[in-house]
C-alpha cells in the first residue's frame, strides 16, 4: 500500500522555507507528497518542488485545511499522512507511524487532546493534552487529533470536503468532528519526546496567545462541544 504525504503552506518566506527541509526529511520514506500552497500563484511554487514525487496544488487558500484537499484524488487505498509545515520527522517516522496505524486500527496521531467533559465553556485550556514533544509512554485514545502529525488508512476512513468546511485555522477540531461522527477512533501513540524535532515556526496556538485571546473561541468551543456531545 502507497504511502502518500500531505503537506500545506502558508504564504510566508520562513514557511517555504521549513517547508523545504520537511520534504526533504520525508521524501525518501514515502511514494508522494502532495502540497497544497495556500494563497500562492503558478508562478510563486518555487524550482525546488517541481519535481517528482511531489504534486502541487495552489490557488485558493484553505488555512490549516488544505492538508485535506487531496482525499477527493484517491483512487484506491493509501496511507494518507498529514504533516505539518515546520515538523521534520525523524528518519523512521513512516515505518513507525503505519506499524501504529496496523497496531491501533485506526487513525494515528502523536499529538492530541482528550476533553474534559467537565470544560464547556473554552478548548485551548482545561482538557488533557498529549505533545508531540514530551514523552507519551503508552498509546492513548484522543478526542481531538494534531493533525500535523497524523496519518490513517484510506480504507478505514476518508472523509472529503473537509477543507470545504470555512474553518479557518481549525483542521484539528474539524478532523476530530467528523472521525467522532463516523465512530471512527484515534489514537496518539506512544513516542518520545526527542523523536520528532520542530522547526521552531510560530504556529496557530502561538498566534493564539500572542493576540491575547482577541478573537474568542466561540467556533472552537462550538465544535469542541459537538464532539462531546456525540
Amino acid at each position: 500500500m502507497k504511502v502518500i504525504v500531505n503537506i500545506c503552506v502558508h504564504k510566508a518566506p520562513k514557511r517555504v522555507e521549513s517547508l523545504k527541509r520537511t520534504v526533504e526529511a520525508i521524501e525518501k520514506q514515502c511514494d508522494k507528497i502532495n502540497i497544497q500552497w495556500n494563497g500562492f500563484s503558478g508562478d510563486e511554487i518555487p524550482k525546488w518542488a517541481i519535481r517528482e514525487p511531489i504534486i502541487n496544488s495552489y490557488g485558493t487558500d484553505y488555512s490549516d485545511l488544505g492538508k485535506f484537499t487531496f482525499l477527493e484524488f484517491i483512487k484506491e487505498p493509501c496511507y494518507y499522512i498529514t504533516l505539518d509545515s515546520d515538523m521534520l520527522p525523524p528518519p523512521d517516522f513512516i515505518k513507525q507511524i503505519k506499524q501504529d496505524i496496523e497496531k491501533n486500527k485506526c487513525i494515528v496521531t502523536y499529538h492530541g487532546r482528550i476533553l474534559n467533559r467537565r470544560n464547556r465553556t473554552t478548548f485551548y485550556e482545561g482538557h488533557h493534552t498529549l505533545k508531540w514533544n514530551n514523552d507519551v509512554k503508552a498509546d492513548c485514545e484522543v478526542d481531538v487529533p494534531g493533525t500535523g502529525l497524523m496519518g490513517f488508512r484510506t480504507d478505514y476512513f476518508c472523509p472529503l470536503n473537509l477543507h470545504l468546511t470555512g474553518h479557518e485555522k481549525m483542521a484539528d477540531l474539524v478532523f476530530g468532528y467528523y472521525a467522532k461522527l463516523h465512530n471512527k477512533k484515534i489514537v496518539c501513540a506512544k513516542h518520545s519526546r526527542s523523536w520528532i524535532k520542530s522547526l521552531n515556526l510560530k504556529g496557530i496556538w502561538h498566534e493564539f496567545n500572542e493576540g491575547k485571546r482577541k478573537k474568542p473561541e466561540t467556533l472552537q468551543v462550538q465544535m469542541m462541544n459537538e464532539i462531546m456531545d456525540l
